[in-house]
């Protein structure tokens, strides 16, 4: 995995591969953005493999978002992931450590802003067909344990 890539563990383990979140909705409350969908069982680290496949119900929110943006796999998976064997299997909620695009940010290199940036980080959330790209002071994750069965 690339160096600047750092999976978060969340309360059901790493989430990895490509077709594991689905999302619900999106929600904007000023700078706080919140994503509410579901976490396919099979692709967690947790997860023992002979348990039936279901879906857990998951809310994360995102604290004092200055910038979000959102492409399809590839656009983010060429930059973030160049050298990773299996885009397949890569990481689907990530922090991304020594940002390109952080650095680039504006008004970062302004005095008075200089002790806020150093606050942010760049989050990386990955769907089957998109990736938002979150620049944040922080996040919280609250994942259901009651199963939702697959129909």
């Amino acid at each position: 995995m690339p160096k600047n890539i750092i999976e978060i563990e969340t309360p059901v383990g790493f989430i990895r591969y490509r077709d594991t979140i689905f999302l619900d909705k999106i929600e904007s409350d000023d700078m706080d953005w919140v994503f509410i969908g579901e976490i396919f069982n099979r692709h967690v680290s947790n997860n023992p493999k002979t348990v039936d496949p279901f879906y857990y119900k998951f809310k994360l929110k995102f604290f004092n978002v200055i910038s979000m943006f959102h492409c399809d796999q590839e656009e983010t998976s060429s930059g973030l992931f160049s050298g990773f064997h299996d885009m397949h299997v890569a990481p689907s909620f990530f922090k991304v450590e020594n940002s390109e695009y952080l650095k680039k940010c504006p008004f970062q290199d302004k005095e008075f802003h200089k002790e806020y940036f150093q606050q942010l980080s760049h989050y990386c959330l990955r769907t089957y067909d998109t990736a938002f790209n979150i620049i944040a002071k922080d996040f919280e994750i609250t994942i259901n344990s009651e199963e939702t069965t697959i129909p």
